[in-house]
């Protein structure tokens, strides 16, 4: 149980990195 809760968190953390590195791209693109 633990370590699948510490998988998911490091993919939502890298799901929010990738989300954020896109908000900056279009941001500095605009």
């Amino acid at each position: 149980m633990l370590p699948l809760l510490k998988y998911h968190l490091k993919y939502t953390a890298m799901a929010l990195n990738i989300s954020a590195n896109i908000v900056l791209v279009f941001y500095f693109l605009c």
